[in-house]
């Protein structure tokens, strides 16, 4: 009776290590550098792209592009796109977004707008300051049927 119970156990134990999926971001993140040019000096842009896949077997991601603006050294703003995508090899689709942004330096950020199309999430807004003026901000993320993100 014992040994049936140690077997059973045992047999539980690895059926059960066995079931359990690791949900563990994993992420990868691209980097890229730009500067703008305006009549006051270069604002230079940092957008980062990070993808994090989701639970196994679920096909979909999520991933995050941000893009950091900043004048002499200093940050004047942040913003966030974030989109999860669904895929299936044939087509691809947004699932959902949401944004997030800090402003500073007497920078201010309005008229935000995110659109979705298909497999597209875009998000538009302006960066206004009393002296620099308006300065676009636009923000994409695509995913593919196979599930690239870009």
């Amino acid at each position: 009776m014992k040994r049936k119970m140690s077997i059973l156990l045992a047999v539980g134990l690895i059926a059960g290590s066995l079931a359990l999926p690791s949900y563990a971001a994993t992420g990868e993140a691209v980097q890229k550098v730009q500067t703008i040019q305006t009549q006051y000096g270069e604002i230079q842009v940092e957008t980062v792209l990070t993808v994090r896949d989701t639970a196994p077997y679920s096909q979909t991601k999520r991933a995050e592009k941000t893009s950091t603006y900043r004048y002499a050294g200093s940050v004047i703003a942040k913003v966030t796109l974030e989109a999860t995508f669904g895929y299936d090899g044939d087509s691809a689709w947004v699932v959902s977004t949401d944004s997030s942004h800090t402003t500073s330096g007497g920078w201010s950020y309005k008229n935000e707008q995110i659109s979705e199309s298909s497999n597209r999430a875009k998000l538009t807004a302006e960066l206004t300051h009393i002296i620099f003026g308006k300065m676009q901000v636009t923000i994409s993320l695509s995913c593919t049927p196979s599930g690239q993100i870009s």
